[in-house]
């Protein structure tokens, strides 16, 4: 079982075609750009890509639930129980700095949280043919019933590796990473 294509996208064209949450949309996008100054053509593909997936996920609305959150308690599309949980399988993704352990290419990549130590086999077949195993990546893992996926936007790739200092340091913070940080 996977995420059924298109399910964000249903979310986010709810959001943004209820008026009733336009002052929340404003304010979200302030909060990540600093402003809503400018037109929206100006942010690239990438900063779109962290900002919806930080909107969904992260960004509080007014009601003080996330998008994901208030969809799942308000199902205003009306969904059945089966796709719903999707949803809040969605809700339960954790986002985070993640060293590749080991790739399986066109398959999948065994992930440690650098912050908890916490490792995760994940599907992935696309982010397969870029990561190099001991790399970085910033990106949100998600469990469905019998796996676990990279969610959200295209994960942030970095090409080099934690040194046990650094690692050391990540382990003690206590940091709160988002698309947004």
């Amino acid at each position: 079982i996977t995420m059924k294509k298109g399910a964000i996208s249903a979310l986010l064209q709810y959001y943004q075609n209820d008026p009733f949450f336009h002052a929340d949309l404003q304010r979200a996008r302030k909060e990540f750009f600093g402003s809503t100054n400018f037109p929206i053509e100006d942010i690239t593909e990438e900063e779109s890509g962290w900002f919806l997936e930080w909107l969904v996920y992260d960004f509080v609305l007014a009601s003080g639930e996330t998008l994901v959150q208030n969809f799942i308690h308000r199902n205003p599309l009306k969904l059945p129980d089966y796709e719903l949980q999707h949803y809040r399988d969605l809700f339960n993704g954790v986002y985070g700095l993640y060293e590749i352990l080991s790739i399986d290419l066109g398959r999948g990549m065994r992930l440690r949280n650098v912050h908890t130590g916490i490792e995760y086999d994940v599907r992935e077949k696309m982010g397969t043919y870029q990561a190099k195993v001991g790399h970085l990546l910033f990106n949100r893992v998600g469990r469905f019933p019998d796996h676990y996926e990279l969610i959200g936007s295209n994960g942030t790739y970095l090409s080099f590796k934690l040194g046990t200092r650094l690692r050391k340091i990540w382990r003690t913070e206590n940091v709160q990473l988002t698309p947004k940080s």
